[in-house]
């Protein structure tokens, strides 16, 4: 009985709200109408929340304790949220880059600037889920900080760097500063 009075439900909403869905959906596409500033802040803010997720999930998978947000009672909530927040990333990713109101370059400082600053959201949400502190910087729980790629036996391999009590903070400082520089300008449009 509740499955059906939640597909009326659905059913009803759908309908009545069927003579504007034409126009509502060309907003979908159609991201003209989206402020500059809408576009900048939606897209940092939907990355940095995709890669905090991303990062409780990983300290969740990787775990050799008891995790301390993800846990084996909530996991799908997690994983779910993980799953469908991409979906906003990607549409403020699409808007932006559909957009007229910020050059070519305002466009890469705007991906890149985000990108920085999602790394270290998923670090500190790793370490949060996996040692209940963020900012963890022992050497020993450190050991694959950085992570990158490289070719070895014909094979591409994961290759790491590790920190420690004072590479560790200073990695973190880097990535927000050059983060937070590359998003501090100021497009004609947002003056």
């Amino acid at each position: 009985m509740r499955h059906l009075i939640k597909f009326l439900l659905l059913y009803v909403l759908l309908a009545s709200s069927s003579a504007h869905a034409l126009p509502n959906f060309k907003k979908l596409y159609d991201t003209g109408w989206v402020e500059a500033e809408t576009i900048r802040l939606g897209y940092v803010t939907s990355f940095c929340v995709f890669q905090s997720l991303n990062g409780q999930i990983e300290g969740y998978h990787f775990r050799q304790a008891p995790t301390y947000i993800v846990t084996e009672k909530n996991y799908h909530t997690y994983v779910t949220l993980q799953r469908i927040s991409p979906i906003a990333l990607g549409w403020f990713t699409y808007a932006g880059y559909k957009t007229d109101k910020f050059t070519s370059w305002e466009k890469i400082r705007i991906l890149l600037g985000g990108a920085f600053l999602a790394r270290n959201f998923f670090e500190w949400n790793y370490k949060w889920n996996r040692y209940n502190n963020p900012f963890d910087y022992s050497p020993e729980r450190n050991r694959h900080a950085l992570v990158g790629v490289k070719l070895e036996g014909g094979k591409f391999v994961d290759f790491y760097i590790g920190t420690g009590h004072f590479t560790g903070p200073l990695v973190d400082v880097s990535f927000a500063l050059i983060g937070t520089i590359l998003l501090s300008f100021t497009p004609k449009n947002l003056k």
